[in-house]
């Protein structure tokens, strides 16, 4: 998604542990300063000090892991809290791909 962090001057950073999703954004990202790599968010570190963290898409409901669901949730919150600088930003995106039957909203 264009943002005001997106452009020339910044540098941006990213990672899956999905290879094919690493090599879908790559033609994406021209004219950017990009670097990504593949990683597996709930074992390795996602790094420090930088000026946004997004957790896009459905990340939180589609984590694959061992771990306890709910754990693993946490867990990425407290990484994505960890990898941001103290004054910056955060945002967290969710796709939503079916309406909720009003019986099943508690």
């Amino acid at each position: 998604m264009p943002c005001r962090w997106q452009g020339p001057g910044h540098e941006v950073t990213g990672f899956d542990a999905d290879e094919q999703m690493l090599l879908r954004c790559r033609p994406k990202a021209q004219g950017l300063s990009l670097r990504v790599y593949r990683a597996d968010a709930a074992i390795e570190g996602w790094g420090e000090g930088f000026d946004l963290v997004v957790l896009a898409g459905n990340l939180l409901i589609n984590i694959e892991t061992q771990m306890d669901y709910k754990a693993a949730q946490a867990l990425f919150v407290q990484k994505a809290a960890k990898a941001r600088r103290r004054a910056g930003t955060s945002i967290w995106t969710l796709t939503c791909t079916q309406t909720p039957r009003p019986s099943s909203i508690a």
